[in-house]
């Protein structure tokens, strides 16, 4: 790696940002073991493009209740749109 700043690592024609958290774990193992316990606790990973106007809807939601993320929004809409399709 001579030549190159500290945390860059060339490979092929592009290099990539090694970054390391303040406990020395890369990103990537802490990301690994966060996905691991959340699947140990049942949750799975869910990624959707939405309309703009839903997630300024959710955002606002999410700062009248001070909700530390969208999760917590989506998931209880998604829980009451299972909820009344299983009651029809």
């Amino acid at each position: 790696m001579s030549g190159q700043p500290k945390g860059l690592q060339n490979q092929g024609n592009r290099r990539y940002l090694l970054r390391m958290s303040r406990t020395g774990t890369p990103v990537k193992e802490r990301v690994a073991a966060i996905r691991q316990r959340r699947k140990e606790a049942g949750r799975g990973h869910l990624y959707t493009d939405l309309p703009n106007e839903l997630i300024e809807a959710i955002d606002r939601i999410k700062a009248e209740r001070g909700a530390p993320s969208r999760a917590p929004i989506i998931e209880e809409a998604v829980r009451l749109l299972i909820e009344k399709e299983q009651r029809a």
